[in-house]
């Protein structure tokens, strides 16, 4: 198993080939078929190639992380048909939310955005927002929102003032994608200032 590794980053992984006598490393294959699974269902959709490593008889398999969960792959080779196999879990861990908010005593407004490795995700289909209190309460209900904006922020807006009170809270977030990405979920907190 390779590695853990995080979301829209690359798997990489090597691997030998040997001759018919299983001890010499043989070199210069270039034909090679992948097959990924993820979490069990194969999926074609991955960035993914072989290249030799040099003229060593090794050779690297890389290819691009685009959903959190397990995936395994199987590569077989046009030399002798030996197969490869190796897996890799990626996480979500650097999935962020952040988010600009006002409150001005009569109404409270977000802009929410998601990113990924630092970079904003632009083609969310839709975020859902709940206010809420430090005792779980729910506070406000922003409903979901089913477009953003070009530059991938969601704006949420309420009618009343959260801050009635130095309380501390939380917005829970739900944010989803096409698939095969899924979606997403996180609470941000917030105090008043």
């Amino acid at each position: 198993m390779a590695p853990p590794t995080t979301l829209n980053f690359s798997i990489v992984d090597t691997f030998p080939l040997y001759e018919l006598d299983g001890v010499t490393k043989h070199s210069g294959i270039t034909g090679f078929t992948i097959t990924m699974w993820h979490n069990g269902t194969v999926r074609a959709l991955m960035d993914q190639a072989v290249t030799e490593i040099g003229s060593s008889g090794e050779y690297k398999f890389a290819c691009t992380a685009l959903d959190v969960g397990y995936w395994t792959w199987e590569i077989t080779n046009t030399y002798n048909d030996d197969v490869y196999g190796g897996s890799q879990l990626v996480s979500a861990s650097n999935v962020k939310f952040e988010m600009t908010a006002s409150d001005n005593g009569v109404f409270a407004s977000f802009g929410i955005w998601m990113t990924i490795n630092g970079v904003v995700v632009t083609d969310l289909t839709s975020m859902s927002v709940i206010a809420k209190n430090t005792a779980g309460t729910t506070v406000h209900d922003f409903g979901s929102v089913i477009t953003d904006t070009a530059e991938g922020v969601f704006h949420f807006a309420c009618t009343a003032s959260l801050f009635t009170a130095d309380v501390e809270y939380y917005l829970a977030i739900v944010a989803a994608r096409t698939s095969p990405f899924g979606s997403w979920s996180s609470n941000l907190g917030f105090t008043k200032v």
